[in-house]
């Protein structure tokens, strides 16, 4: 608080100090510039890097290649595919273990195991039928991850 009265009573220097108290205060104010400044192009780099990993994945989507090479570097893109279940309580989700006890499956994914029913519905176990009916109660969604590595030389 001394720096603030010094500041409002137009003093030149605190005793300490070897600034006077309105240079310190513009050092705060650009301090907080600089911090401002910093977040707004780490934000503006991070959202082009999403952009281009976006890219890549979508070119290795198309030719099939999970690697793709640059100057002096290269991606690697894997994709993977996540299976989420109806919530609890929910009239799907009833639907579906319904569905499961009825084609006597309940034990093998393990109380509604996400990743036991995800293992077991692109298994070869199932019939058709029983695929289609367990499918038409899963919400699946692809992410795409984009690793970076040197090149060797």
């Amino acid at each position: 608080f001394a720096h603030l009265y010094q500041l409002e009573s137009k003093g030149d220097t605190l005793t300490t100090s070897t600034i006077t108290a309105s240079k310190a205060s513009e050092l705060v104010d650009e301090l907080v510039d600089l911090r401002d400044e910093k977040r707004r192009v780490i934000d503006a780099m991070d959202g082009r890097a999403e952009e281009i990993k976006e890219k890549l994945a979508g070119y290795s989507a198309e030719t099939g290649n999970t690697s793709i090479y640059g100057a002096e570097h290269y991606a690697t893109v894997s994709t993977s595919t996540s299976v989420s279940v109806p919530k609890l309580g929910s009239e799907p989700r009833i639907e579906l273990e319904a569905v499961l006890k009825a084609f006597g499956l309940w034990e093998q994914v393990d109380q509604l195991s996400s990743s036991k029913l995800k293992k077991l519905a692109d298994s070869g176990a199932l019939t058709d039928e029983q695929r289609e009916a367990v499918n038409k109660y899963l919400e699946r969604s692809e992410s795409s991850r984009v690793g970076l590595r040197k090149r060797k030389t």
